[in-house]
């Protein structure tokens, strides 16, 4: 199994939330392609059904349980990406829940040399600004709370609560978060854009490196 960079996006639990979420992802680009992990047969709308009946339940796969009963995984194709998979994560008595889109890392950075010590990394940022595109459509395009990145070792990303109450969002190397949650004179280091619906694109160019 290679190691994934993921884009992590938190919204409010509601009736219709995972289909429209969906719904907007394929408007921003990637396309169905198929369920995942023994569900490959399962079509678009019958995964839509069984994971928003799943979060109507506030289910959370337990430690024993066997994956057949969780919230199904989806496979979506996207320019020319290796594999790009999707999926949900609940916990129990959360007003939010969080979908993570991810993708292997090799698709964004190649290591090249005989070391981690003295390697270099060739940085394939063409795929980083289709995620980056894709990233800012969705926050336009649906009630979105926060949009954190982070590669396979970055810690998990705090909270859009925990967010607006100070804590510095994920940006590995990129988030975008409401506008009141962005302090200029704190976060001025990162390149930052605003955009539609009371958001803010903000970059950290230097978190591209080995972890």
């Amino acid at each position: 199994m290679p190691a994934y960079f993921s884009l992590t996006f938190e919204l409010n639990k509601s009736r219709d939330a995972v289909g429209a979420f969906c719904e907007t992802l394929i408007h921003c680009g990637p396309v169905f392609k198929s369920g995942y992990w023994g569900f490959e047969n399962d079509s678009f709308a019958d995964i839509i059904t069984w994971n928003q009946k799943k979060l109507d339940e506030d289910f959370e796969l337990g430690y024993t349980e066997h994956h057949s009963h969780d919230y199904k995984q989806m496979l979506f194709d996207y320019a020319d990406f290796s594999e790009v998979r999707l999926f949900i994560m609940n916990q129990r008595r959360k007003p939010v829940f969080s979908f993570a889109l991810i993708v292997p890392e090799y698709d964004l950075r190649i290591y090249e040399g005989k070391n981690r010590a003295a390697c270099s990394m060739q940085r394939k940022l063409e795929r980083m600004k289709l995620l980056k595109s894709a990233a800012k459509k969705m926050w336009v395009g649906m009630d979105l709370l926060a949009i954190q990145t982070g590669w396979e070792l970055s810690d998990v990303p705090p909270s859009a609560g925990e967010i607006a109450g100070g804590t510095k969002p994920q940006a590995e190397p990129f988030c975008i978060v409401p506008s009141s949650c962005f302090s200029l004179e704190k976060d001025v280091p990162f390149a930052y854009e605003y955009i539609e619906r009371n958001g803010v694109f903000i970059e950290d160019g230097t978190e591209w490196n080995y972890r």
